[in-house]
């Protein structure tokens, strides 16, 4: 019986399943990771632009292509069909053409709670939800090519 390791995920013949240990530990990572709301407004204005620069939760790059954060899709016109409906909301939000290197941190502050809840509505938009998907796509391409 052939047995791959892909992460999370362990193939077990024609069987993929998920490694209940290593999902745990993986959840248990990104839920420190995560910034509550509290801690982010608690943040100076500094720190909440340094979370905002490096692209800290909530502020991290969508996925599928673009490689843009929710701000960013203020300012740039993105291709992604899927990110359309959140980009429109972040307008709604917080304007067009809003970057916070230039306009400020303010308005970011004055938008946490607002920003958040898109982020958390949209949480399937970002790149760890569509890991798992495509390691099985990936093991799926081997089992083809081999």
């Amino acid at each position: 019986m052939n047995v791959f390791l892909h992460g999370p995920v362990v193939q077990l013949g024609s069987f993929v399943v998920l490694d209940a240990a290593k999902h745990s530990e993986r959840i248990e990572k990104e839920k420190l990771m995560r910034r509550t709301l509290e801690q982010l407004k608690a943040l100076n204005d500094h720190d909440l632009n340094v979370a905002w620069a490096i692209g800290m939760f909530p502020f991290e790059w969508l996925d599928g292509g673009c490689q843009e954060c929710m701000t960013q899709h203020t300012i740039s016109h993105c291709g992604v069909p899927e990110h359309q409906a959140f980009r429109d909301e972040v307008i709604n939000i917080v304007g067009p053409l809003y970057y916070p290197e230039l306009d400020g941190i303010q308005k970011l502050r004055d938008h946490l709670d607002e920003l958040y809840a898109l982020r958390l509505f949209y949480d399937h938009l970002y790149l760890r939800h569509n890991q798992f998907a495509n390691v099985i796509e990936q093991m799926e391409q081997e089992k083809v090519n081999v």
